[in-house]
């Protein structure tokens, strides 16, 4: 695997709507209950309900990327230092992250140090499930548990198949970029 950097954390709201203003991205669907775009005090949180083309464009805007699907694993894992079951390594989830919230919704990102990887990278695991790229095919997939998720065993799994068109937009499906 070429070197790679990934963002510290999801792509939040507030990040999200500056590139709406500055109109180069398009406003996500925000019909869901839990959706975070145009809901009061949620700036901080990760952008959800937004679709591939939506990450895609603001990562671009960025000059940026989504991360591949192995990136996003590497870094999910402990990369070389070790194969690690979570992102801050092998000891079972408990409040290390944002989930298990199904009335409650997403968190502020980055609210969860304890369950960073070693590099201090938040949130790979619960808050929003991520877009990712699967190598060499440039198809679409989900990694990662949600904020509703309750088991441990799907927290940096993979969420559902690749899609061609990426269209999924809901409320668990959210983004961030790499380099």
């Amino acid at each position: 695997m070429k070197p790679f950097c990934l963002d510290l954390t999801e792509v939040t709201v507030d990040a999200y709507a500056a590139c709406v203003a500055s109109g180069t991205c398009t406003a996500p669907k925000a019909s869901g209950a839990f959706c975070n775009w145009g809901a009061s005090g949620k700036g901080n949180h990760p952008i959800n309900c937004v679709a591939w083309s939506q990450a895609t464009a603001f990562c671009s805007a960025e000059h940026k990327r989504l991360p591949t699907e192995e990136e996003w694993v590497w870094a999910a894992r402990g990369g070389n230092r070790g194969a690690y079951a979570y992102p801050w390594g092998n000891a079972e989830p408990r409040a290390q992250l944002c989930w298990k919230r199904v009335d409650e919704g997403t968190c502020a990102v980055g609210s969860f140090a304890a369950g960073d990887n070693p590099w201090g990278v938040h949130d790979l695991a619960g808050n929003v499930s991520e877009w990712v790229v699967l190598a060499g095919s440039g198809l679409a997939a989900v990694r990662g548990g949600t904020w509703n998720v309750d088991l441990a065993s799907v927290l940096t799994e993979r969420v559902g198949d690749a899609r061609v068109d990426g269209s999924r937009n809901d409320e668990e499906l959210g983004f961030r970029c790499a380099r």
